[in-house]
């Protein structure tokens, strides 16, 4: 019992550290294509699904309650929200982040051979 609490309890703490790498990566990987190739993504792939929902709802009380007594700094993020979530692709009404996307795309991955998952575990890497 106590080899299986301590087994979830590493693959637990493996999940929340690539959580945290993968943040940063993405961060890195937004900054190197805007400040050295110039290509800028669209707001909503910069986002995920709960960020965007949870600063667009944050975003329209802010801006109907205080719009006037607003820093310019304060002003841009809202915007940048709003503008994020209005965007984003629709489907069946609401908005579809990139993430939904991947999931959807990596839904289909277990009916393919182990070569095939292979070489697809292995792009990542060489890309």
């Amino acid at each position: 019992m106590v080899a299986w609490i301590i087994g979830w309890a590493l693959i637990l703490e493996y999940a929340i550290g690539n959580i945290v790498v993968a943040i940063s990566w993405s961060g890195y990987f937004n900054n190197l294509l805007e400040h050295v190739f110039h290509i800028h993504l669209p707001d909503w792939m910069l986002v995920d699904p709960q960020t965007a929902i949870q600063a667009f709802d944050k975003a329209t009380a802010e801006l109907q309650q205080n719009a006037a007594n607003l820093s310019a700094k304060d002003m841009a993020s809202y915007q940048f929200a709003i503008k994020a979530y209005n965007e984003a692709p629709r489907f069946a009404g609401s908005p579809v982040f990139l993430t939904y996307r991947l999931l959807l795309s990596y839904a289909w991955l277990p009916g393919w051979p182990i070569s095939a998952l292979k070489k697809v575990s292995n792009l990542p890497i060489i890309w």
